[in-house]
């Protein structure tokens, strides 16, 4: 069991932990960090919160170590249709208008960013609505890309498997025609899944260049800069305007706000939701870089 946690050791800790991944943890948070720490310092056999600082910080083992730690303190609550006003938008909107442009355009395909997609639900469900919404002549030219900075939130969203609580928003006829019932569990069916790629980003990372990432027409990262810092979500903004395409439209959690954070994105109204849109003008790289 983790011993008292001292204010040193604490801020040592949240530091490894907002330098490596943007979660910030605030004062009230030692007694979440230190059920978090519990299992991890029980797997690597160390006694003191103290001690598993310097084995972040100094052992061969450590970078590997903060990454189970940064999945350990990860909030990965999520389900499918999560917002529902905001896939009603996305549907019914955004989507037909985007087919609308790209079929004048030749060999044109719409890409989708599931920026934080934690488990998958969310990934998922933006597969479902363009099943739902979009004739099967137009299916080829969507793409779903779907990241996470967490491995083991990777490996369950690859599964597919969901216990009944994740498809609650769900209707009945949703869950029939997309989902196959595996005991007490629900798999997603193939035609979904094979419209998702999953891969791994660390959203703070500022050579997100690298990841290769299509330029999105349609980003949703939802309940991420919530955890964060001023500068840790300044980052991430501007890593998602590096990947927007000109007019792209990003999906924020119904309590996250861009104001006073950036301009680099403009509020929109879309039906009864309120979404961000990068202009189609787009900004200079010059301008990006001094932004991040």
């Amino acid at each position: 069991m983790v011993g008292e946690i001292d204010k040193q050791t604490f801020i040592a800790l949240r530091n490894i932990i907002n330098q490596s991944s943007g979660i910030w943890l605030s004062d009230s948070k030692v007694n979440f960090l230190k059920l978090r720490l519990q299992h991890r310092m029980s797997v690597q056999q160390i006694s003191s919160a103290r001690e598993y600082y310097y084995f972040l910080k100094y052992d061969p083992g450590g970078k590997e170590e903060l990454q189970r730690l940064i999945e350990a303190v990860t909030v990965n609550e999520t389900y499918f249709y999560r917002y529902e006003e905001q896939f009603k938008a996305l549907k019914e909107q955004i989507l037909p208008e985007l087919i609308k442009k790209k079929s004048y355009q030749f060999n044109s395909d719409i890409n989708i960013w599931s920026a934080a997609c934690s488990t998958g639900e969310e990934a998922y469900s933006l597969a479902i609505n363009v099943l739902e919404s979009i004739n099967h002549i137009y299916l080829d030219k969507v793409k779903i890309f779907a990241s996470d900075i967490s491995r083991l939130a990777l490996k369950s969203a690859r599964q597919a498997v969901y216990p009944p609580y994740s498809l609650r928003r769900l209707s009945q006829p949703l869950v029939e025609k997309y989902f196959t019932r595996k005991g007490k569990l629900f798999e997603v069916n193939k035609r979904v899944r094979k419209l998702v790629n999953f891969r791994q980003i660390n959203l703070i990372d500022p050579n997100i260049e690298a990841a290769e990432l299509p330029p999105a027409e349609i980003i949703f990262c939802r309940n991420v800069i919530m955890y964060m810092d001023i500068e840790s979500r300044q980052k991430v903004i501007t890593n998602l305007a590096k990947v927007a395409t000109d007019g792209g439209i990003l999906f924020l959690g119904e309590s996250e706000t861009l104001r006073d954070l950036t301009s680099l994105f403009e509020l929109r109204r879309f039906g009864n939701v309120l979404l961000y849109q990068y202009p189609e003008k787009a900004v200079s790289q010059h301008e990006l870089k001094e932004a991040g």
